[in-house]
């Protein structure tokens, strides 16, 4: 492990710049500037000051081959670096936190030895827990397991409690999910479901995501609060006019839904589910990315048509294939692949 001089690096192969390369220095010089924070931010995630010997090798063939591309902002391989990098960052994040999500398995056997690696716990310590009763055990979005480990995950879970009988086991899952699909594979487990938001439950959401909201824009803290206490009550007395809209409002994430369409598209909240769904989607699509990135960025200049077009088939194919979500690398291939606009090309 060592620590890696990214300047001396760059230096190295200023020789392998294009000649052809009809670029001012001054611009030649930013992009340069720019590769350089990308490099180092990618490197930055992976949580430490000292770099890997092969990581190290990695980096310099990565920016060998950058410069002979100027240092093009849209450079692929850079792209495909940094969203790497953010996912073992994220692997790092819920290792070390013992929180690893269900779409992260790469195995699907439960031991007490994989429950102590990810709770930086004796194992020990664990299987007596486990044995005496003093531990519960939490298996969150089941139905976002891969589907092909997902049968194997469940006779897993079956095995733990016959090892384990006196140990606690919840599982969740969305009502349309694994966990339904292959009831019979959990016999033993008793089934209940949430019940929808009470109303005083969804006021308390609203005033909460109001105040966030605001407070992610605003460095002003008793401005935030000002607003979103306005912003909060207006959509409160919104419901009280509107009966429809209070029965779409049963879950989190319509509550969330309700709030961004409130917030981004003004008064006329829409009284069906499609309709709520579909202003959502625009809000998302269009003011909420342009307040995010501005109209410097390329994802700025394209309306919430052009977004919907690039999205659409993507979503198409993650709602057949049942998937919860897909990587970057992905979703950037499907957009040059789907589409011929200028934005993909430029990816």
């Amino acid at each position: 492990m060592k620590q890696l001089d990214l300047a001396a690096v760059f230096r190295d192969y200023e020789k392998d710049l294009p000649e052809s390369a009809h670029l001012p220095a001054a611009v030649l010089e930013n992009c340069r500037r720019r590769a350089k924070v990308r490099i180092q931010d990618a490197l930055a995630s992976c949580g430490s000051d000292t770099v890997p010997p092969e990581l190290v090798k990695e980096v310099r063939q990565l920016i060998r081959r950058w410069a002979r591309q100027s240092f093009a902002d849209g450079f692929q391989e850079m792209e495909e670096f940094e969203i790497r990098c953010a996912r073992e960052h994220d692997l790092i994040v819920a290792q070390a936190s013992g929180n690893r999500t269900v779409r992260t398995f790469t195995s699907s056997e439960i031991t007490t030895e994989a429950i102590a690696e990810l709770t930086d716990c004796d194992e020990q310590l664990v299987q007596h827990a486990l044995e005496t009763n003093r531990a519960m055990q939490f298996v969150d979005g089941i139905d976002e397991v891969p589907r092909d480990m997902a049968p194997q995950l469940l006779q897993s879970l079956v095995q733990f409690c016959k090892t384990y009988p006196k140990a606690s086991i919840v599982i969740t899952s969305r009502p349309s999910g694994v966990a339904r699909d292959h009831s019979q594979a959990l016999p033993d487990f008793a089934s209940a479901e949430l019940h929808a938001m009470a109303r005083d439950e969804v006021d308390n959401f609203i005033g909460r995501w109001c105040l966030a909201a605001e407070l992610s824009v605003s460095n002003d803290s008793q401005t935030a609060e000002r607003r979103a206490q306005e912003a909060a009550t207006d959509l409160k007395q919104r419901l009280d006019r509107s009966r429809p809209i209070q029965r779409l409002v049963e879950t989190p994430l319509l509550a969330t839904i309700l709030c961004v369409v409130h917030r981004f598209l003004g008064p006329r909240i829409p009284e069906h589910r499609v309709a709520l769904h579909e202003k959502c989607t625009d809000a998302l699509l269009y003011e909420w990315d342009r307040s995010k990135f501005g109209h410097a960025a390329l994802v700025g200049e394209l309306d919430a048509l052009a977004k919907r077009k690039l999205l659409s088939g993507l979503a198409r194919q993650m709602h057949d294939g049942k998937q919860a979500e897909v990587p970057e690398v992905e979703v950037l291939g499907h957009f040059k692949q789907g589409t011929g606009c200028e934005f993909c090309k430029s990816l």
